[in-house]
């Protein structure tokens, strides 16, 4: 079990990442953040709508499970944010923040492409996954 929660806070992590980003670091990086997050949208593209640690942790809890079996069963969503309204206000936050990275750089045509992906395809995750 400990791998599970280990998981589970290294996912939490992923998750606060364009807070703290937001925060501390001028709009000079703001292509790093963006294309890390295009990796993320990348990476869910091919893995059926899952997210790699997301299909760790539930192979960790149901040894047979089969990717892209369940894709609205988020192990660490249920621990650390416990309703469908918490996780749909983070989500809903976090693409606030590329909004505004978009905002910022609408001089940027990489940045405006990366960013308008990646929140077509979060806001479709959100789409299939709980709705």
């Amino acid at each position: 079990m400990d791998k599970l929660y280990i998981l589970f806070y290294l996912h939490l992590i992923i998750d606060l990442i364009p807070f703290i980003y937001i925060g501390f670091f001028p709009k000079k990086y703001d292509i790093f953040i963006v294309f890390i997050v295009f990796l993320q949208c990348i990476h869910w593209i091919i893995l059926k709508n899952e997210c790699s640690i997301s299909y760790l942790e539930k192979r960790i809890i149901d040894n047979n499970y089969k990717l892209g079996q369940d894709i609205s069963n988020i192990p660490h969503e249920k621990y650390f944010y416990k309703t469908l309204p918490n996780i749909l206000f983070l989500h809903f936050l976090q693409i606030c923040i590329f909004l505004f990275i978009l905002y910022r750089n609408r001089d940027n045509k990489v940045i405006i492409g990366l960013s308008i992906f990646n929140t077509i395809i979060m806001i479709n995750l959100m789409r299939l996954r709980y709705f």
